[in-house]
């Protein structure tokens, strides 16, 4: 089975270290289900640009696609997930300290796949919903093996 890896940072530290090494990990996870990377879709920040990604989608015998500039549809759901996470989570509430709003993003990402009402899956929570994905197995599953919280928490520190 083959795939498109889709890279969005999320943070502002964008260097060549931190996509490559988020690549990396992609890249092992989806081997330790079957699946071969076929294209990385990123947009056209900095990190996205230098030699360090280049070799590294080369090494995996990818083609690199880029988002068109200045064009958010084509990134429709990540881009949608980052205002509600923006509007939701970090500016929803006034926080003391950034250290209280990374504390707070845990309890949100779950609220976000367990009981939050989704427009596109009739009002159900993403997780009650049977979404199949790429790896054939529904959403809950998938997002507690990704540990995805974990990887948020760190991106947006």
């Amino acid at each position: 089975m083959t795939t498109a890896c889709r890279l969005r940072g999320g943070t502002r530290r964008r260097e060549g270290g931190h996509v490559r090494g988020f690549l990396a990990r992609a890249r092992q996870y989806f081997k330790d289900h079957g699946v071969r990377i076929e294209r990385v879709l990123t947009d056209n920040g900095t990190g996205y640009r230098g030699n360090a990604l280049k070799a590294a989608v080369l090494a995996l015998k990818a083609k690199h696609l880029r988002t068109r500039p200045y064009r958010p549809q084509t990134n429709g759901k990540a881009e949608r997930f980052i205002q509600t996470m923006l509007r939701e989570w970090a500016y929803g509430r006034i926080y003391a300290r950034s250290s209280d709003r990374r504390r707070a993003l845990p309890a949100w990402v779950r609220r976000y796949n367990r009981r939050r009402p989704h427009g596109s899956l009739g009002g159900k929570p993403l997780l009650t919903a049977a979404v199949s994905n790429v790896l054939g197995r529904h959403s809950r599953e998938c997002v507690d093996r990704l540990s995805t919280t974990r990887w948020m928490v760190r991106a947006s520190g």
